[in-house]
């Protein structure tokens, strides 16, 4: 029976992403011997041999080892967790980032207590004792910021997708990284689907 979805991510949208469907990647990487190979040997094949992009890289890496039994969906090498949203916008990936890097785009994903600019080594404070700084920007395509909740032993990681698709759609991707438990996964993916939400909810303010 096909695969219909490996953790969150569906064949279609894999499909979508990369041409190919998740029984079609587990065969052309069990074919190349991906079973001996690290998380990071599978990802630089897929990088160099499939041209992927650095998101898709790393989610079919991901998804190989989850169906495979080496990882728990959402828990890397380290043991660590990630907490994953995506959505879809009705419109191209310039304008979305131009959106989402406005003032009122960062109050709507971040909402930074006092002054913030959205550039490599600015800090920012937000409510809860939780703070970071941007370590890289990319127009229009990605950001990655370090998140420090005091509550928790260490910082971890966000990272911004802004993806292009066809016919002037976009893909919006939040990824946390480094989380420690399966409880503050959980917590992250319910705080980043409603940061996700709020920035939709401008499009269709404006719209």
């Amino acid at each position: 029976m096909p695969i219909q979805s490996i953790g969150r991510v569906s064949a279609t949208s894999v499909k979508k992403g990369t041409g190919k469907n998740w029984d079609q990647w587990i065969e052309i990487l069990e074919r190349a011997g991906a079973s001996v190979l690290t998380r990071k040997e599978i990802v630089v094949l897929l990088k160099k041999k499939y041209r992927l992009s650095a998101w898709w890289q790393q989610g079919v890496a991901h998804g190989y080892e989850v169906h495979t039994g080496r990882r728990i969906d959402g828990q890397n090498y380290k043991g660590e967790y990630s907490a994953t949203i995506t959505k879809s916008f009705p419109m191209d990936q310039k304008t979305l980032w131009k959106l989402m890097t406005s003032c009122k785009g960062i109050n709507a994903w971040l909402k930074p207590i006092g002054k913030f600019s959205l550039k490599p080594n600015s800090a920012f404070e937000i409510a809860g004792e939780i703070f970071g700084d941007v370590r890289t920007v990319v127009p229009p395509k990605r950001i990655r910021l370090s998140w420090q909740d005091l509550d928790w032993e260490k910082k971890t990681y966000l990272e911004i997708h802004v993806v292009g698709r066809p016919n002037k759609g976009s893909i919006l991707v939040f990824s946390h990284d480094g989380l420690k438990t399966s409880a503050h996964k959980e917590k992250m993916r319910k705080y980043w689907r409603a940061a996700v939400d709020g920035i939709l909810g401008l499009t269709l303010s404006s719209g």
